[in-house]
């Protein structure tokens, strides 16, 4: 199970009756509708959100719809669902993306999945979940999970010579289910970064991921500099570091002119504190 920071809002769930258009994307059914109104939670990056209805069954549960809203960005905004009578699970994807969610077999919470198993960074993304029953007005404490890290590496003093530096962050998981457990998987490719970079200027490179992989492990970076001509010229490997919800992370390195295995400097960080790395020059 994932452990993530919560921030903290209020679900206000005003049901009214109503009639329902073809909102049931997936379920394709006509009963009476009900209308959910949603306050917005306070995250100001966010700037839309997948939200998933399942209808809980005898045993299990099923997807009757989803909808893609603005926001949430302001405390108490509202929003307008239309959806059959009965008892929902709701569950909110802030900055979700469709290409990167997927159910295994009969969509249901626990077949949901958030995949970034290709290596596409993602973005920052939020999670909440609650219990919603049509047809009666609710006011539900909600917090919103950060699912995503961000990882900051400056490069120190670029040298002549060196004209595209590219990262590869490896260990991460390939995706989170809705039920907030990790896949059992790395993402594969590894998350990369490629900056175009101009001698003597010291750039920084953002990458954002999932939890590190496995489970409770560690993830590291990778830094190769190439030259015009395509060349690797200088390289480098971060010592491990752990990523999960709201990591905010900071690390930098610097070239030397001659191989070297030792020579750890620490610089100040945000988070997790983490030592340079030294980028070495290929002979």
């Amino acid at each position: 199970m994932m452990k993530n920071p919560i921030i903290w809002g209020y679900l206000s769930c005003l049901v009214l009756a109503g009639c329902t258009d073809a909102i049931q994307e997936l379920s394709g059914t006509e009963e009476e509708a009900t209308v959910i109104r949603l306050p917005a939670f306070s995250v100001p990056s966010i700037e839309k959100s997948q939200v998933f209805f399942f209808r809980k069954l005898e045993k299990g549960d099923t997807l009757v719809c989803r909808v893609e809203i603005e926001g949430p960005r302001e405390d108490f905004s509202t929003y307008s669902f239309q959806l059959p009578a009965g008892y929902y699970q709701m569950v909110l994807i802030g900055n979700g993306e469709m290409e990167h969610i997927r159910f295994e077999g009969i969509p249901s919470v626990e077949n949901g999945i958030i995949d970034y198993s290709d290596g596409t960074q993602p973005p920052d993304l939020y999670f909440t979940q609650n219990y919603i029953q049509a047809g009666e007005t609710n006011r539900i404490g909600a917090g919103i999970i950060i699912l995503s890290a961000r990882i900051a590496l400056t490069i120190r003093n670029v040298p002549s010579g060196v004209a595209r530096v590219k990262v590869n962050l490896r260990n991460t998981v390939a995706g989170i289910y809705m039920t907030l457990v990790n896949l059992p998987e790395a993402a594969h490719p590894a998350i990369s970064s490629e900056l175009s970079v101009v001698p003597h200027s010291s750039p920084v490179i953002h990458l954002t991921s999932l939890a590190s992989y496995p489970e409770g492990g560690q993830s590291f970076l990778e830094v190769f500099c190439y030259n015009v001509q395509g060349e690797i010229v200088y390289q480098g490997k971060s010592e491990s570091f752990r990523l999960g919800g709201s990591e905010d992370i900071q690390i930098s390195c610097r070239f030397d002119s001659s191989p070297v295995n030792t020579g750890i400097f620490l610089s100040e960080t945000k988070g997790q504190e983490m030592p340079d790395f030294i980028l070495t020059k290929e002979k």
